[in-house]
Formats: structure tokens, sequence, C-alpha cells
């Protein structure tokens, strides 16, 4: 019997990957690898000299350069009113996805309404700009409309499945039982998602 659950203990230790020779190393090397050109990006930010390799001394010059800087206040001010309406509708838009594929008996076409949904996910980042940009080109060079309303649109459809998919989870491990007992004493389905599911 003992020798039974040491061999289970180390068959186990195998199949981890944790204890696999070499593992703990490698990942070690990897999170360098990517971690240390940031840390030397954020580092030579504070140096004096114009140039990117060779350190003169500590100062906040091009910090200050970046705040006095009227294109790079404009810039940081509409990332932040994108950012700002991006979120909110694309969580709108997610929860109502997210509740018409939870909330409801499986239906033909749930598994296609799931690839739509997440499709910017599965989709290269560099692909989706590109389309995106020539989409809302040619709906510009139509209709002559121009504004921020592109960037907008573009980027919460962008973000929908990032919030759909926490979204859905947090639905499908919830019990039904609360929304049926208020469906049982006659609360209309938005008092239902009100009162019940939002909080929840």
């Amino acid at each position: 019997m003992a020798d039974l659950k040491q061999a289970r203990r180390f068959g186990g230790r195998q199949k981890d990957l944790r204890y696999q020779p070499g593992f703990t190393q490698m990942a070690w090397l990897c999170i360098f690898v990517l971690y240390a050109p940031i840390f030397m990006l954020v580092l030579y930010s504070f140096n004096d000299n114009r140039s990117v390799t060779l350190w003169t001394e500590f100062s906040l010059r091009w910090y200050m350069a970046a705040y006095e800087n009227a294109g790079i206040q404009r810039a940081a001010l509409i990332s932040v009113e994108v950012a700002l309406v991006a979120t909110v509708f694309s969580t709108i838009f997610a929860t109502m996805a997210a509740l018409a594929t939870t909330r409801t008996e499986p239906f033909k076409g749930q598994a296609a309404a799931y690839t739509i949904v997440n499709q910017p996910l599965m989709v290269p980042e560099i692909v989706t700009a590109i389309a995106t940009l020539s989409f809302f080109a040619l709906i510009k060079q139509l209709t002559g409309v121009t504004g921020i309303g592109y960037l907008m649109v573009a980027h919460t459809v962008f973000c929908i499945p990032f919030a759909y998919m926490p979204i859905r989870a947090r639905l499908e491990d919830m019990d039904l039982t609360l929304e049926r007992a208020a469906a049982d004493l006659y609360a209309k389905p938005f008092q239902i998602f009100r009162r019940v599911t939002l909080p929840l």
C-alpha cells in the first residue's frame, strides 16, 4: 500500500511541469526576457541624455517635455474619452449578450453567437486594426462624416468580448433559484435583472 502511494506521488510529480528538469530556470529566463526591456525603457526615460544607450544623469526632462506638449495632452484626453465611452458601452452590450446566451434555453445557432461575440479574441489585433481602419475609411469616404465617433465605435466593439467572457462566466455560476422565485412573485424581467441578477 505504501509503495502504491509512493508510486502515485512520484507519477504525479512527473506529470507536473514544475518538477520537470530545467522548468524553473526556463520560466525565470522567459520572465526576464519579457520584462527586462520594459524595465530598461522605464529606467532610461529618466535619462537626461538624448541617446538611449548613454546614461548621463537622472532627470525628469522628458516627462516635463511631454507634460508641456499640447499634442500629447490632447492625445491623452482623447484616449481617456475613448476609454470611458468604450468601457461603458462594451460592458452594457456584453451584459446583454451574456444574458441572451445564458438565461435562455439552448437555441439553434448558439455556437455561432459565441463565435461572433468572441471574434476579436480569435483574430490577431493587427488584422482587426487594419480591417477596422479600412472599413471606417470607406464609410467616411461615402458619407463625409468625420469625428472621434469612429474611434469610439471601434474600441467598443473590440472590448465587448473582454467584458463578455467574465460576465458570462459569472452568470453561468449563478443559481437561477432566486430569479425564478422573483418571477413567481410576479416581478417583471427588468425588475428581476435590476434587483436580483445585477447585484449578484
